[in-house]
C-alpha cells in the first residue's frame, strides 16, 4: 500500500521534513521510502498503523528515539537518523540509504546475485560477526537477526544491517519474535523472549546459510513432508530439530539433488568451523550457553581467509591444509593442477598463505587495525619469481638462508625465499612454505 505521493512532506521530531521522492518496498512491519532531508538521499520506513495496534507503541517510539540519541554501534548498521512526530496514527524513522552496489543477502541465497569469490564470502560473514559483536559489546541485543537485514556488496565484501527498529537494552524485548527459520526453538516455543542469547543462535543460521546456502535445519526429515504446515515448522524448528550434520544423528542428512551445496561444501571446510557449527546446532539448539560467541567466529574466519590458496592456472580457491609430504607442490581440487605450495607469512600465532595480490596490513603485525605494509607481486623479468613489496614508511631488512642480509625502502622488493626473515615495524616475519 504506497501510503504517500511524491511531494508530500513527513514532519521529523528534530526539525525540518522529508520529502517523499518513490516508493521503495513494502513489508510486514511497513513501507520504505527514498526520501530527500536537508538536501541529502536517505530512507523512510513508514510503520502500518495495523502492525502498531500489537505492539507497545509507545515504549517502541522512544527506543528508536533513545537508539538515535546514542548512534550505531559500527559503521554496518543503517542506523535510525531521525523519528518522525505521530500522524495518522503511526510514525516512521529516517536513515542513510543503500547504496545500489548492495545487494540483498536474499538474492545471494536464491541465486540473483552472486558472490565474487570464497574470500569474499569470508570476508562478510566476519563484517557480520563483528558489527554484532560491537552490538552485543554496549548492552544491546538485536532480536530479529535474519536474511531480510543484509545487504553486501558482492565484489568486495561489505555489509549493511537494516531494520535496526527492534535493537534494544538486553533484557528489555520490543515484542518482535523473529522471523520463522531463524527464531532460536526456545523463542518459537515461547520460553524465553527474543535477547543476546537468540540472537548467537540467529546469527548461527545467517553464517550457515551464506557459506553453505542451505539451511542447517533442513535435509530429510522435512523434504519428507509433502506440505510444511504451521505444526512441522514448530516440530522441525523447534520441538525436534536435528542438524543436518549431526555426528550422532543422521536422521536429517541432506539429501542428493536437494541439498548438494551442503553434500558439495561442507567436506571443503576445515574441521574448525565445522565443529563450531555442530556446536551450535547440537548442544546449543537446547542450552545457550554452548551457542558460539562472535569471537569463536570472527577467529576462526579470520583463519580460514588466512589459509586460501588460489590456483594459478583455474583461478580456484581452497583451503590449504599444508600436506605434509617431500614434496613442493599439491593439487588444485577444481582443476587437479599442480600448484606449488604456498609461501607462508608467519609471524607468531599468525600463519597467512601468500597469493599474487596478497596484501599485508600493519595490523597483522601491530594486532591493531592498520593499513596496508605490502603486497606480494610477480617480477616482471623472472615469471614465477615472487616478492613482497614494501608499501610502508618503514625501511625494511631481510636475512638471507645464504647469511646476507639488506635493506628494503618503500617501493623496493623483497625475494620470497623460503626462511627468509622481514624486519618490519620492528618485529622478525619469516616466510615459510
Amino acid at each position: 500500500m504506497d501510503m504517500f505521493n511524491t511531494g508530500d512532506k513527513v514532519e521529523l521530531k528534530n526539525g525540518g521534513a522529508a520529502v517523499i521522492k518513490r516508493f521503495l518496498g513494502q513489508g510486514g512491519q511497513g513501507a520504505v521510502y527514498e526520501v530527500e532531508y536537508e538536501g541529502m538521499p536517505y530512507a523512510l520506513k513508514w510503520y502500518l498503523p495495523e502492525y502498531l495496534k500489537k505492539i507497545d507503541q509507545k515504549s517502541f517510539y522512544n527506543n528508536i528515539l533513545s537508539n538515535i540519541d546514542s548512534g550505531p554501534p559500527a559503521d554496518e548498521f543503517l542506523w535510525p537518523v531521525s523519528i518522525s512526530e505521530y500522524s495518522e496514527n503511526s510514525f516512521g524513522y529516517i536513515m542513510n540509504i543503500r547504496p545500489d552496489n548492495y545487494k540483498s543477502f536474499t538474492s545471494v541465497l536464491n541465486a540473483t546475485s552472486k558472490i565474487k569469490s570464497l574470500k569474499t564470502q569470508l570476508c562478510i560473514a566476519e563484517k557480520i560477526c563483528k558489527a554484532f559483536q560491537k552490538l552485543h559489546s554496549l548492552g544491546y541485543s538485536y532480536q530479529d537477526i535474519n536474511d531480510g537485514n543484509f545487504f553486501v556488496d558482492t565484489n568486495d565484501g561489505g555489509v549493511l544491517i537494516c531494520d535496526n527498529d527492534n535493537v534494544a537494552p538486553c533484557g528489555v524485548w520490543m515484542g518482535m519474535a523473529g522471523k520463522d527459520r531463524y527464531m532460536a526453538p526456545e523463542v518459537v516455543m515461547g520460553k524465553k523472549h527474543a535477547g543476546m542469547e537468540s540472537d548467537l543462535y540467529s546469527l548461527a543460521v545467517v553464517l550457515f546459510m551464506l557459506l553453505f546456502i542451505a539451511h542447517p535445519l533442513e535435509g530429510r526429515l522435512i523434504h519428507s513432508c509433502p506440505c510444511i504446515t504451521i505444526k512441522l515448522v514448530r516440530r522441525f524448528y523447534a520441538e525436534h530439530p536435528v542438524f543436518v550434520m549431526d555426528p550422532k544423528d543422521q536422521s536429517n542428512r541432506p539429501v542428493m539433488g536437494i541439498d548438494n551445496n551442503i553434500i558439495s561444501r561442507w567436506p571443503c571446510y576445515p574441521k574448525a568451523i565445522q565443529n563450531l557449527f555442530i556446536r551450535s546446532f547440537t548442544d546449543g539448539l537446547h542450552d545457550a550457553s554452548y551457542r558460539v560467541r562472535e569471537n569463536e567466529w570472527i577467529d576462526c574466519i579470520d583463519k580460514m581467509i588466512d589459509s586460501i590458496v588460489v590456483c594459478p592456472m583455474c583461478g580456484g580457491e581452497q583451503f590449504y591444509n599444508n600436506p605434509q609430504n617431500s614434496e613442493n607442490y599439491f593439487h588444485c581440487e577444481d582443476c587437479g593442477s599442480k600448484i606449488r605450495k604456498p609461501f607462508i607469512f608467519s609471524f607468531g600465532s599468525k600463519k597467512k598463505c601468500l597469493n599474487l595480490g596478497s596484501e599485508i596490513y600493519s595490523g597483522e603485525i601491530e594486532g591493531v587495525e592498520g593499513g596496508i605494509v605490502g603486497e606480494v607481486i610477480e617480477s616482471v623479468k623472472h615469471k614465477g619469481l615472487w616478492g613482497l613489496k614494501n608499501l610502508s614508511d618503514d625501511i625494511w631488512k631481510a636475512r638471507f638462508t645464504n647469511g646476507k642480509e639488506k635493506e628494503y625502502e618503500k617501493g623496493r622488493t623483497v625475494p620470497l625465499f623460503k626462511d627468509t626473515e622481514i624486519i618490519m615495524e620492528n618485529k622478525t616475519i619469516r616466510i615459510e612454505m
